[in-house]
């Protein structure tokens, strides 16, 4: 279950990011993991901020870290895919 703390930083995660804060949306996830814990929503979402911020290594990262959490996690496996597309 998500507590309303949780949900508040996940909003205001969600708002950096749509207003092209992708480094302070990256901070508020890194909170968020902190406070409750990593797990697959945060590192396939911090995935997304590295790779929004042109760190593909940093992406590739956390998306095979979200993949041992959850092998089947169909996100994660579309993101490396199209990471290892672009790197051809």
């Amino acid at each position: 279950m998500v507590s309303t703390g949780e949900e508040r930083l996940w909003a205001l995660a969600q708002q950096n990011a749509d207003q092209g804060d992708y480094a302070q949306a990256e901070l508020v996830i890194k909170d968020i993991r902190a406070k409750f814990g990593e797990t697959e929503k945060v590192l396939f979402f911090l995935g997304e901020m590295a790779r929004l911020q042109g760190q593909p290594s940093h992406a590739e990262h956390y998306y095979q870290s979200c993949l041992r959490l959850n092998p089947l996690s169909l996100p994660a496996r579309k993101m490396l895919a199209l990471l290892y597309r672009q790197q051809r």
